[in-house]
């Protein structure tokens, strides 16, 4: 009689694998209980990349605050330096903090994106203005290879090759992750941006990976 086992068996997916590793990742546990052989256990995981920001109070402790959370939605892998950025549109407001991160996850598109609207819920972010000031602000850039148009989420994040406050830091980890409409890299559209928003880099990755 078959015997069902479920490992968790993830790597510890380092900077450099990162920047080529699959978009989408199939993790197979398999073993034997006593004498009996236990069954395959598929386990479906994509690599999404996301954008922080704050512009308001402790921006780097609401990024780090943030960062530490996104660990509910799945397995951070890689967070990019901190870098100030001066704000777009709505100019009329304080400079940004912002960073990149790669989080591998189980969740569906949908699915991960209800749990950031939580996450920026639970730490008190009203949008009260529209591209106005935020405590933090957590936008899906890339899932996988996925192109989603839907009246709820659209992936890749329809503005991200425009912003060199998205850019920049998310070439920092992924500068061979492919925008899959553009068929382009990370390195190719932050090579191709024009000259103007005002992005430096301030602090080292929060934490190591």
């Amino acid at each position: 009689m078959s015997s069902f086992i479920y490992l968790s068996i993830r790597s510890r997916t380092s900077e450099a694998n990162l920047r080529g590793c699959p978009r989408r990742i199939v993790t197979v546990s398999s073993g034997i209980i006593r004498g009996q052989k236990a069954t395959l256990a598929w386990t479906m995981s994509t690599i999404a990349y996301l954008s922080l920001g704050s512009n308001l109070g402790d921006r780097e402790g609401h990024l780090r605050d943030a960062v530490a959370r996104l660990e509910s939605q799945g397995h951070v892998v890689a967070v990019s330096s901190f870098y100030e950025t001066e704000p777009v549109e709505f100019a009329n407001q304080p400079w940004f903090l912002n960073c990149a991160v790669a989080i591998e996850t189980t969740k569906m598109a949908t699915e991960l994106l209800a749990g950031l609207l939580e996450i920026e819920g639970s730490m008190g972010r009203h949008r009260a203005q529209r591209k106005g000031p935020r405590l933090i602000d957590i936008d899906i850039l890339l899932f996988g290879n996925a192109i989603i148009d839907s009246q709820e989420l659209t992936v890749p994040h329809p503005a991200m090759h425009e912003r060199r406050f998205v850019i920049e830091p998310l070439a920092e980890i992924a500068p061979e992750a492919r925008h899959p409409v553009l068929a382009k890299t990370v390195r190719q559209l932050w090579d191709s941006l024009p000259p103007g928003q005002v992005v430096r880099r301030i602090a080292g990755p929060p934490m190591a990976r």
